[in-house]
Formats: C-alpha cells, structure tokens, sequence
C-alpha cells in the first residue's frame, strides 16, 4: 500500500514539475515584443468591450514598459494614448492632460514619425480635455485638425462622430448654431456605423440649434424625425442613453409648443 502511494506522489510531482514551464512561459518564452502586445489587446479588451476602464490601466502600462524594451517607442505611445483616454472617461482631466502632453513630446521626439493615425487620436484627445475645461474656441481648433485628417480619408481609433458631435456643441457654446447644425449633420452621414437611438440624439441637438434661432418650424421638423426614430426602438433593452434623450425630446417638444 505504501509503494502504491509513493507511486502516486511521485506521479503528482513529476506532473507539477511538467507544469512550470507553462506557468513561466509568460516570463520566460515570450519577446518583449509579444509581451507588449499581448498586453495592448488585454487592455484593449477591457477598454472596448468589458468597460472595465480603471482595470484596462495596468495592461497598457504593461505594454508600454515591454514596448520601450523593444525599443518600439510609436507602440509606446499607442498604450499611453489610451491610458489617456481612460483617464479622460474616468473625469481625471489633470491624469489626462500630463499623460497627453507626454505623448506629444514623445511623439514629435520620434526622428521621421508620420503616424497620423496616431496623431487624430491624440488630437482629439486634447480637443476633449479644452472642451471639458469650456476653452471652446481651442477645442475647435484641435478637433478640426482631426476632420481635417479624416476628410483625406483617414482614420483614428473612434468613431466620427465623436468629433463631429463635440466639435458641434464648441460651435453652439460660443454662439455659431448655424454652423452646429450643420457640424451635427456630418456626424451623421460620416458614421456609417450610427445607430438609429444615437441618430435621433443628432436630431434632437439640431432642433435645440434651431429653438435658440427661433426656427420653431425646422425644430418641429427635426423632432418629428428624432419621433419616429425613438418610437420605433424597443425600449426594454436597458439603454440608459435612450431614456435621457427620450426626456429631452420631450423637453424640445414642450420648448416647441410654447
């Protein structure tokens, strides 16, 4: 009996010593560059996906540290564009603006660096930050500098409309409605992928433009659209967004009627 348990723990043994190589591997097998990588896309993942924002920080700090191992400093400043970016939806602007204002040194540091991809996005990145601070009209100024980029066709990591709506509520808040209107119509017709909630939300904000022009006509016009969008959205999908601008709607109807 007792050969038959020796027999057994050296079994268990000889197993867990096969093990620790794969337990390792993370250390010991993969290059700097996999690492950094395989980071990015963990971060990425809980960034995009899981929304898991504060959690997405360590692996693009991660990333960034095996990037400058690699001496891929461009793949650096994509993982420090995005902790950026988290910083920014977690409403920590002063985290935000000192990382930012790293990747602008880092990035223009970079003998030859062309990435304008990576460029928009910190771009729009800082036109945020001065939008959240009520710097409108140094707002605009970085975010046309991304529809500049986009309008040559090309691309950064969020949708269009993104910039097209912030760029259009800078115009509003400095008293251009006329050119909001028309900045919240690109957002529409240069997001192919825009949801019809989130296209009645565009609606809305036009109609607002149009109240404080008193063109009560065209408001009604540009509700009556957002109307027929929202009625036709199932609302028991829990989408909190759609409630709000549900009460908005009503609130622009009640504003139109008086």
């Amino acid at each position: 009996m007792k050969r038959i348990e020796r027999i057994y723990f050296s079994c268990i043994q000889f197993l867990i010593f096969l093990s620790i190589p794969l337990i390792a591997q993370d250390s010991t097998t993969l290059t700097a560059k996999e690492l950094s990588e395989k980071y990015y896309i963990e971060g990425y993942n809980l960034l995009m996906y899981d929304y898991r924002y504060a959690d997405a920080i360590p692996s693009f700090e991660k990333s960034a540290q095996y990037a400058v191992e690699d001496k891929d400093f461009n793949s650096e400043l994509y993982a420090l564009d995005h902790i950026a970016f988290i910083y920014l939806l977690l409403n920590d602007y002063d985290s935000a603006s000192l990382i930012l204002e790293e990747c602008f040194a880092k990035y223009y540091a970079i003998e030859n660096n062309n990435d304008q991809y990576l460029l928009a996005d910190l771009n729009f990145i800082k036109g945020d930050l001065l939008y959240q601070s009520g710097e409108n009209d140094e707002s605009i100024y970085y975010y046309n500098l991304v529809d500049n980029h986009l309008n040559s066709g090309g691309k950064f990591t969020y949708r269009p409309d993104n910039v097209y709506k912030l760029l259009a509520f800078n115009y509003k808040l400095i008293g251009d409605a006329y050119r909001a209107i028309e900045t919240f119509k690109l957002g529409i017709t240069k997001d192919p992928t825009i949801e019809e909630s989130e296209r009645a939300t565009y609606y809305t904000d036009i109609a607002g433009c149009y109240i404080e022009l008193d063109e009560l006509g065209k408001a009604r016009e540009f509700l009556q659209k957002a109307r027929l969008l929202l009625d036709s959205e199932p609302l028991d999908k829990g989408d909190f967004y759609l409630s709000v601008y549900l009460k908005e709607k009503a609130y622009l109807s009640i504003s139109v009627e008086n």
